[in-house]
C-alpha cells in the first residue's frame, strides 16, 4: 500500500494546524495592540450624534435621532481630529419602516484620496443588533457610513461610537473573508506544495543519480 496518501493527508491536517496557529497569534497580537494603544491614549473612545456629520442624501425630521434616506446613496461623513486611530465604528439605530439593502462604512486616510471599494467595511450585528464596522485601528481622515441603498428609509438613530470597547472574545470570531482563508488556504497551499514536489521530484532524482556516477566514475579511474 502506497504511503504517499497518507503522508499527503497528514500534510493536509498539518497546514490546517499552522493557519489556524497563525491566525490565533495574529488575533491576540490584535488584542495586545489595542489595548497598549487605549493605555498610552492613542485609542479614544467618542460619543457622536448626527450633528456631528456631514450629511448627504438625509433629511432631518423634528425628533431627535429622525432622518429619512432620501435617495440611495445617503451618506453620513465624519472627519475626525488629525491622526485619530479607529478600530470599530458603532451604529445604534433601526430602521422604522422597511428593509435597507446595503450598509457599509468607507474612510479615506489622506485629504486628498477619493471613497473607494479598496476602503470600504460592511456591516456586523452585535447580539445587542447593533451595527458595528471593524476598520483595524486605521488611522483615518475622513469616515462615511452609508446606512442603507435604498432610500426612503425612516432611521431612529440612538447615537454613534468611535472605539466602543471590544469584547477579548470578538478579536478572535473570524470575519467572512477570514473564515474563506482559514478554510481554503491550507488546501491551496498543500496543492502547490504537491505540485511542486511532484515537478521538483524527478530533477532531484536525476541530480543524485548524476552525482553517484560521477562518484563511481572518479572511484573508477583511481
Amino acid at each position: 500500500m502506497s504511503t504517499k496518501p497518507l503522508k499527503r493527508g497528514r500534510l493536509l491536517a498539518l497546514l490546517y494546524v499552522l493557519a489556524v496557529l497563525l491566525w490565533l497569534l495574529a488575533c491576540g497580537g490584535t488584542a495586545v495592540r489595542d489595548a497598549a494603544w487605549a493605555r498610552s491614549g492613542a485609542l479614544q473612545q467618542q460619543e457622536l450624534s448626527l450633528a456631528d456629520f456631514a450629511t448627504s442624501g438625509i433629511r432631518m425630521r423634528g425628533q431627535e435621532g429622525l432622518f429619512t434616506t432620501t435617495d440611495p446613496d445617503p451618506q453620513l461623513i465624519y472627519t475626525p481630529a488629525p491622526g485619530t486611530r479607529v478600530v470599530r465604528f458603532t451604529f445604534r439605530g433601526q430602521p422604522l419602516n422597511r428593509g435597507i439593502g446595503e450598509m457599509a462604512v468607507y474612510y479615506t486616510r489622506t485629504e486628498s484620496e477619493p471613497y473607494s471599494e479598496a476602503r470600504k467595511v460592511w456591516a456586523q450585528q452585535d447580539a445587542a443588533g447593533n451595527w458595528v464596522f471593524e476598520l483595524g485601528g486605521r488611522s483615518i481622515y475622513a469616515l462615511r457610513f452609508d446606512p442603507d441603498s435604498v432610500g426612503g428609509i425612516l432611521w431612529q438613530a440612538e447615537g454613534f461610537t468611535l472605539n466602543a470597547p471590544k469584547p477579548l472574545a470578538a478579536y478572535f470570531v473570524p470575519s467572512l473573508l477570514q473564515l474563506f482563508a482559514l478554510l481554503l488556504g491550507p488546501p491551496l497551499a498543500w496543492g502547490l506544495v504537491c505540485e511542486s514536489t511532484a515537478f521538483l521530484r524527478p530533477l532531484l532524482v536525476r541530480r543524485r543519480f548524476e552525482a553517484r556516477w560521477r562518484a563511481m566514475e572518479e572511484e573508477q579511474e583511481e
